[in-house]
């Protein structure tokens, strides 16, 4: 790894219990004031702070090797095994990390695995479209939420999300995007910013990006 990812890392970890998402330490130890990013934090710093400062359970891979393992932990403490994904790529990685698990419709399901288009630091959101969920809403989603992230998709603001996002679709803008928050598993659309109110874990798995 390079230095400067060493660092980040450090961290990362510093604020967060990897697997468990929950700041080290007990709640007696720590205030909220170190919740509150700063204006020298690195943007993946600021992204977790807010995201765990709201309840959220975050993950940080190094790599693609330490994504893999991070990937049997989480499943390993979740306890579940029917899954709706449906990222074919997303189902080949899980497949190929020796996972025992069951693709299932939505219905049917207990966790929902997905990529993303964004991850926002200033609030903590994290963006996706129709194309992640298969067009569904997210309140027909299951309970347990996990998204497959990289720190390439990292950006501070909202409005840098959004220009990404005709980037990233050479203009074809997507529908429903969708900005989730944890714990409440609120919804941000684009149309309306309403929220919804939708009990779900949400948990974030960022692995570094490949340079």
């Amino acid at each position: 790894m390079k230095e400067g990812n060493k660092e980040r890392q450090s961290i990362l970890n510093k604020f967060l219990s990897v697997l468990s998402g929950k700041p080290e330490g007990t709640s007696e130890d720590r205030t909220d004031a170190e919740w509150i990013p700063l204006e020298s934090d690195p943007v993946d710093v600021h992204f977790a702070k807010v995201f765990c400062g709201q309840g959220g359970y975050f993950v940080y891979a190094e790599d693609a090797r330490a994504e893999t393992e991070y990937l049997r932990s989480i499943f390993g403490e979740i306890g579940q095994t029917r899954v709706y994904c449906p990222d074919h790529g997303i189902r080949v990685k899980l497949s190929t990390a020796g996972l025992a698990l069951d693709f299932v419709e939505p219905d049917a399901a207990s966790v929902f695995i997905s990529g993303c288009d964004f991850l926002v630091a200033y609030n903590g959101g994290i963006m996706l479209n129709s194309k992640h969920t298969d067009g569904r809403k997210p309140a027909d989603l299951p309970s347990i939420v996990l998204i497959l992230a990289y720190t390439d998709q990292l950006v501070l603001k909202l409005n840098q999300a959004l220009t990404g996002i005709r980037d990233l679709y050479n203009g074809a803008i997507p529908s429903q995007i969708t900005t989730l928050h944890a714990p409440q598993f609120e919804m941000e659309t684009v149309a309306s910013a309403g929220h919804g109110q939708n009990r779900k874990e949400l948990f974030l798995l960022l692995t570094e990006a490949a340079s």
